[in-house]
């Protein structure tokens, strides 16, 4: 199973690195801009702390290199909080960005338009798939629904196969390389 995300997820990291590479904007940037999107009143720099794993300083100068497609604001229920929201320029921009990867995903997947069958069969089998997984931050409230659904229906059966009274731990120390180092 790891074999298949890590191909999976190598091939989207980087084709979207590619065209937010070819935009000027870095990962960071990205990551509030997509939040921000759909959150009129923006989303606050802890939330994207929390998300990126980013320090506040490296998320505060994030926030303030895109200006012109977005303001700092103080958050009016943190008065030392502050949120970033999108202008009416930077939701333009956004949105163009996504129109891009979503170029990009569609040749990926050999289709040329979103509304192909195999566009929409992929984005089922998409979301079939993430339903498995404990939703994100930008997930739906269609997949946070399909999620749950999926977890009531699909028992997890993993613990029929591990004995309940082992003294030992079902998981072994790995062997280490020669040239391991302990710190």
């Amino acid at each position: 199973m790891i074999y298949v995300v890590q191909e999976f997820l190598e091939l989207l990291y980087w084709t979207l690195w590619q065209v937010l590479d070819r935009e000027g904007i870095s990962m960071l940037q990205w990551a509030f801009m997509q939040r921000a999107l759909d959150r009129p009143n923006g989303v606050s720099f802890s939330h994207i702390i929390e998300v990126s794993g980013e320090s506040k300083d490296n998320v505060r100068r994030a926030a303030a290199s895109l200006a012109g497609f977005a303001d700092v604001v103080v958050d009016p229920e943190d008065r030392r909080a502050r949120k970033l929201v999108l202008t009416k320029r930077g939701r333009r921009r956004v949105r163009f960005i996504m129109m891009r990867f979503e170029k990009e995903m569609l040749k990926l997947l050999g289709a040329r338009e979103a509304f192909s069958q195999r566009a929409e069969e992929f984005k089922e089998l998409l979301w079939d798939a993430s339903a498995y997984l404990v939703p994100g931050d930008l997930a739906s409230e269609e997949t946070i629904v399909r999620s749950e659904e999926n977890r009531e229906q699909i028992p997890d059966d993993s613990l029929l196969f591990v004995e309940i009274n082992q003294s030992e731990s079902v998981w072994t120390e790995e062997d280490r390389p020669e040239d391991w180092f302990p710190f």
